[in-house]
């Protein structure tokens, strides 16, 4: 299949620039246990990249089912994981959008700043 053989040599790719950061920080004096995880790292990613180069789509949505069916924990694991990290990107694009649609005054700050700001720091506010 033309998608994984392309995400395969992706990750490829990864996985060589993940050596190249090896090398670096030998050079650097890095302690060789540092090192060590970057490069098995980079093997891993190779791994993955190996077999995806290798795989079709049909073969790896088979895996992904066995996997799913053998360890549905982890499936669950890794759905709260992806569900708590794209809460947390929304709401950072809401707050982004809330503070750039609040009206600004006279002073370029927004109406309620100073309200916001004395409820951060705990003192009590008298307009």
């Amino acid at each position: 299949d033309e998608r994984t053989t392309t995400i395969g040599r992706q990750a490829g790719a990864v996985a060589q620039e993940l050596r190249s950061v090896t090398r670096q920080l030998e050079q650097n004096g890095v302690p060789s246990a540092a090192t060590a995880y970057v490069e098995r790292g980079a093997s891993l990613v190779d791994g993955m990249a190996q077999y995806l180069q290798q795989a079709d789509s049909e073969r790896l949505v088979a895996y992904l089912e066995a996997f799913a069916r053998r360890e549905p924990w982890a499936i669950a694991a890794g759905a709260l994981v992806a569900g708590f990290a794209a809460s947390r990107f929304l709401k950072a694009g809401s707050m982004r959008r809330y503070q750039a649609s609040r009206p600004r005054s006279a002073s370029g700050t927004s109406y309620g700043d100073h309200q916001a700001n004395a409820y951060e720091s705990g003192e009590r506010y008298a307009p």
